[in-house]
């Protein structure tokens, strides 16, 4: 069973801009301080790409700040196939960073949300604390669900917790995950 509602109100566009504080404030109408992004809702907010976006859905709670995600199964099959062969195996580093993209969604979110203006548009994430519970199966029916919660910012800092799960039971808890606000520029 999935946490996500459908259909998904977010990701569209205004006059040709992509989302901002007013859609969400146009789209969170009537949804009790909730967002729900698909795959355009998603791609408006984060700068990440196929094949490294690994999110397909999300539902921000923004009381309680926290956001719920669908893991992409079909985006990581090429990956998976390598790992390992004829038993495959969702990598854990990609099971953290698609915590990290639901984050990253929550967190940018919040701060357009709380008028917090600057240029950033990236929450880059650089620290973690992970517990690893059991090893992720890969089935492109699979539905891996994602959770991340706010827990506090300090200065430029994010503070997030997170988890994993498949059929209810938690194959990875994140206990702590740091971000900080990027610029988005890459170094050359």
């Amino acid at each position: 069973m999935s946490l996500l509602p459908g259909p998904f109100y977010y990701g569209k566009e205004i006059n040709g801009m992509p989302a901002t504080k007013r859609v969400l404030q146009q789209e969170t109408a009537g949804h009790e301080g909730k967002v729900f992004l698909g795959p355009d809702g998603i791609r408006n907010i984060l700068p990440h790409r196929e094949p490294f976006l690994f999110i397909q859905s999300v539902a921000v709670d923004v009381k309680n700040e926290t956001a719920y995600a669908v893991m992409d199964m079909e985006a990581i099959s090429p990956i998976v196939a390598g790992h390992f062969p004829g038993r495959p195996i969702v990598p854990g580093v990609i099971v953290l960073e698609s915590v990290a993209q639901t984050a990253a969604v929550l967190g940018l979110i919040l701060k357009d949300l709380n008028d917090e203006s600057s240029e950033t548009a990236q929450i880059l994430f650089s620290d973690a604390e992970v517990k690893w519970k059991k090893p992720i199966a890969y089935d492109p029916d699979r539905q891996v669900q994602l959770q991340a919660k706010f827990v506090r910012k300090k200065s430029a800092f994010w503070f997030f917790t997170g988890q994993a799960t498949v059929n209810n039971e938690v194959a990875c808890e994140v206990e702590k995950l740091v971000g900080k606000e990027g610029s988005g520029t890459l170094t050359k």
